[in-house]
């Protein structure tokens, strides 16, 4: 045996081995990179070389690997910075090779195992890649004698179709060229589609024409042959795969299964051993020849590669059972296409058995991709076979002896309720399932075990579980079988870290079973070299329901074919219309030419919808024409008055009582149908019938309407009770409080804006009412007992319940067309049943003994007639303004009625009265003056405003 002899210059190793071979095993030499990677193969075939003395064939690939971990695990005294010698070469040649031919020792099952699954497993993708990459190596040679073929005699022809008829068997996988009954049916289904005439016109072909028409030649043929075997008239030598697949795959998996539970429960009775050996140390060192630490991370090893298997293997249960769905629907879609003609077109059956064929393929691959499973979960099996002679079943029963062997799923229930408090870590992050929407996918270090636990306890690996809080450090997550384990860990993460990697390097396979590969990337696996970076997954954070908002509320509706470019629009318009065909006098015409002419570019105006109606403050109002003397009384000649815009603003919000004193009405607004006299006038019948309609008929809108009826009488009797228990004066000045909170009420339920102007005005309105219905308190002999703060609360009770009512009221009134006066009839019967109960509850005995129109004069019934006129028309202003003109409407009703009470009956105008007149006026100017920002206006109270002017 040969021997490499190193002279010269010193070997340095550094850089990185990957299981796929030693050329990515560098060396930092002084001397030529050619010589130094010589040196390194020398190193490599010498240590094979005394492998295969000793009787053990060991492959580069795991060599160069032991070489590498060798040089890792510190016990050995490498340094890869430091220049090795002569004598450290021939050393790690000799620990390599001892370690090699250690057959006692699990390590090196679970690093053969680590570096055969590497070299024969790759992922479903990639697998198939090759498998057609290789089925494409082995038919060039025959597709080659094919597109390079001259023939032109008939001997020629005939033999370069035969070989074709051979490339489409081959190709397909359906039976073999040498069969002759699969050869006839064969060229006769080609033949169908390609009949020997045509190879004259094939030969014509580009090389590539010619290999895309023999691609879809052979798909053809193969749906043709599919069909007919369905049909029962040929098939010749095809195998059933979906039936084959839905055999194979049960079977396959039940293997699986049964491989991975005789794994796990040797891992399930490793773990315990290891776990009393944990709490007891002195039984540490009786259990050191045994080597369980090993053979856990042994059997860990397998099962994770078999739950790896066993994973695909599903995926192509999942796949077959839905290509056989396809493969069903193709075919009898085929059948409804055929039916019992003779002469089908091509367009129709093609794409079918084109998709049959690929169907077809698809089942091909599947059926050599479960073999390939099957055989790969079969190879694992040897390298588990130490466990039965190192721990027999007598042993295993004595180290057991005292001890609860428990599964992964027992222990995770064992702390399924134990969380961490995220409070009483701040500088760290924990994920939780009900926090984090892709939970389930985080990449865990470790491959989900605990961390602290193995650090701690000698390379005990035990599940974490992720119920307890993930811990999100430096963009990595980690899990922890404890509460306690998950808070130790917390402390210090970077010294546990730092353990784990030291194990690591004693223990080689630990690398790839713990996923450490961005820590050791000179060990990493060449498969898994790509897809380090590719795995990690940000966490997607959750949030409360309520505090999320949709971004888009409607789906996108996405017009593929929509064209915006003119120029594109007019080529297609010429290319419909096909002018360039046509033949016109002098050459063009208005009708042929595609230039436009300007006066047919129009600008139109905005959408009414689009307009404020309101005119801003940088323009100039134009005054109002209005047509006087169509109110009322008979006049023989009507003329216009004009109106400026500050006398109109004071006009249209005065209120409707200013509105009746002017008794004009604006032209524009008048309409030919209008609502209210189409709603609110007819005759007795469609009275009795509209009253049956919405007042019998509908009891829903009735107790919608009493809600304002209880309100008005809460406000009542606690106005009473407030006038009882306060001052006059007291009770004036904080009643009027009601003015601001109908304000505040309409901004709050009818969802308007005021303006600061506008706010002003109301204040002062309020105050101007209680200066004008002040009076000076008169001393007088009479005792009585007040509680202000009950006279504050019910005057504060009085005071919301004025503002919500008639805001309320308003709603009602203008959410929907019924008319004002059954609206006033809804409301007026629930407050007659409310106000009877309470009249019957106090003075029962009375109106029992008197009868209950006692004491009705003619002056109660006129008042009673006044009241009722004024409730109704303060319906009617509720209806076309709002509850704030109401309240400056009754403002303006007190001044008037105190100028009436001064020409009537003498009454002397005081300084408060007049100050109060003034405030009163100025309010009504200032409520009514145009607004500045004209964007928060609301189209329908302009055209409720709008409409005022109209009654």
């Amino acid at each position: 045996m040969r021997r490499c002899t190193l002279e010269g210059p010193a070997v340095r190793l550094t850089g990185s081995i990957c299981f796929s071979g030693f050329s990515n095993l560098s060396v930092v030499l002084v001397m030529p990179p050619t010589q130094a990677e010589s040196v390194i193969k020398n190193i490599i075939r010498e240590i094979g070389q005394e492998c295969a003395a000793h009787g053990e064939i060991v492959p580069e690939t795991l060599v160069a690997f032991m070489v590498k971990a060798v040089v890792l695990d510190p016990s050995n005294g490498f340094n890869t910075d430091r220049t090795l010698t002569k004598s450290d070469v021939q050393k790690l040649v000799k620990l390599c090779v001892n370690r090699l031919l250690d057959s006692k020792n699990p390590s090196l099952d679970t690093i053969k195992m680590q570096v055969y699954f590497d070299m024969n497993y790759t992922s479903r993708e990639e697998f198939l890649e090759e498998h057609h990459r290789v089925i494409e190596s082995r038919l060039s040679s025959v597709s080659r004698e094919i597109t390079d073929s001259r023939a032109c005699v008939r001997e020629e022809l005939e033999s370069l179709y035969r070989k074709i008829v051979s490339y489409v068997l081959l190709r397909s996988g359906l039976g073999s060229p040498t069969d002759i009954k699969i050869v006839r049916e064969a060229t006769a289904a080609l033949q169908s589609v390609f009949p020997q005439t045509e190879l004259g016109t094939f030969l014509t072909l580009s090389k590539k024409d010619k290999e895309r028409q023999l691609k879809e030649l052979t798909m053809i043929v193969t749906g043709i042959r599919l069909f007919n075997r369905d049909c029962g008239k040929g098939g010749e030598g095809i195998d059933d795969l979906p039936a084959i697949l839905q055999e194979a795959i049960p079977a396959t998996t039940q293997h699986v299964d049964s491989q991975l539970e005789v794994v796990q429960e040797q891992a399930y009775r490793y773990t315990a051993i290891l776990e009393k050996v944990a709490k007891n140390p002195l039984m540490s060192q009786e259990l050191q020849p045994y080597m369980l630490r090993e053979a856990l991370y042994n059997v860990r090893q397998c099962e994770i590669f078999l739950q790896v298997i066993l994973s695909d293997i599903i995926t192509c249960a999942q796949e077959v059972e839905m290509m056989i769905k396809q493969l069903e629907a193709q075919l009898e879609q085929l059948k409804l296409t055929v039916k019992s003609k003779t002469a089908v077109p091509t367009s129709q059956v093609f794409p079918i058995f084109i998709a049959l064929s690929n169907l077809w393929t698809s089942f091909q691959d599947e059926t050599v991709l479960i073999s390939i499973l099957s055989n790969l979960t079969t190879h694992l099996e040897p390298f588990l076979g130490a466990h039965d002679l190192f721990f027999p079943e007598k042993v295993m029963q004595v180290l057991l002896d005292g001890v609860t062997v428990k599964t992964d799923v027992c222990r995770i229930k064992e702390h399924i309720e134990d969380k961490v408090n995220v409070a009483d870590f701040k500088k760290l992050e924990w994920l939780f399932p009900e926090t984090t929407a892709n939970f389930d996918k985080l990449l865990i270090q470790y491959r989900g075990f605990c961390a602290y636990t193995f650090a701690t306890t000698d390379g005990l690996l035990l599940p974490g579980n992720p119920s307890i809080g993930i811990l999100k450090y430096k963009d990595k997550y980690y899990t922890f079988n404890t509460r306690d384990a998950a808070y130790s860990f917390a402390e210090n993460p970077e010294n546990y870290i730092d353990i784990i990697r030291e194990k690591a390097k004693r223990n080689a396979e630990l690398i790839q079973l713990l996923e450490l590969h961005q820590q050791f990337e000179s060990l990493i696996q060449y498969s898994q070299m790509k897809e380090v970076d590719k795995r990690y997954i940000k966490p997607i954070t959750k949030c409360e329901t309520g505090t999320q908002t949709d971004t888009h509320l409607l789906p996108p509706t996405i017009v593929r074919s929509y064209e915006w470019n003119e120029w594109e629009l007019r080529r297609k318009a010429i290319k419909l219309a096909n002018l360039r065909r046509k033949v016109t006098h002098s050459v063009q015409t208005d009708h042929s030419h595609m230039r436009r002419e300007n006066c047919s570019q129009v600008y139109p105006s905005k959408d009414v919808g689009t307009q404020s109606m309101r005119e801003g403050s940088s323009r100039v109002p134009r005054p109002q024409i209005y047509i006087a003397g169509l109110r009322g009384g008979q006049t023989k000649t009507t003329y216009g008055v004009k109106i400026a815009a500050t006398a109109l603003a004071v006009f249209r919000q005065s209120g409707l009582l200013l509105l009746r004193m002017a008794g004009c009405r604006r032209v524009k607004v008048l309409r030919k149908h209008s609502p209210l006299k189409n709603r609110e006038t007819g005759n007795l019948g469609r009275f009795k019938a509209s009253l049956r309609e919405n007042v019998l008929g509908s009891p829903k809108e009735l107790m919608k309407l009493s809600v304002p009826s209880l309100v008005y009488a809460v406000q009542n009797n606690m106005a009473f009770l407030a006038l009882s228990n306060l001052d006059a004066a007291v009770y004036q000045v904080t009643y009027q409080l009601k003015i601001p909170c109908t304000a505040l009420c309409t901004v709050l339920m009818l969802n308007r804006t005021l303006s600061k102007l506008q706010w002003i005005s109301v204040f002062m309105l309020c105050g101007g009412v209680i200066l004008v219905q002040w009076k000076p308190a008169q001393a007088t002999k009479v005792v009585v007992e007040q509680n202000p703060l009950l006279g504050f609360g019910a005057i504060a009770v009085a005071v919301l319940c004025s503002g919500f009512a008639g805001v309320y009221f308003e709603k009602v009134l203008k959410s929907s067309d019924t008319s004002l006066w059954v609206r006033n009839i809804q409301m007026y019967l629930s407050g007659i049943v409310v106000t009877l109960v309470g009249v019957y509850l106090s003075d029962g005995a009375e109106i029992k003994e008197k009868g209950f129109f006692f004491g009705y004069t003619y002056y109660v019934w006129f008042v009673i007639f006044l009241a009722s006129v004024g409730g109704l028309y303060t319906s009617i202003v509720v209806k076309y303004t709002d509850n704030i003109m109401k309240g400056f409407s009754a403002a303006a009703a007190i001044v008037l009625s105190t100028i009436a009470s001064v020409m009537l009956f003498g009454l002397q105008i005081t300084l408060t009265f007049a100050l109060g007149t003034l405030l009163v006026c100025v309010s009504i100017y200032l409520y009514g003056l145009p607004r500045q920002d004209t964007t928060s206006i609301q189209q329908g109270e302009t055209d409720s405003k709008q409409r005022v002017i109209g009654v």
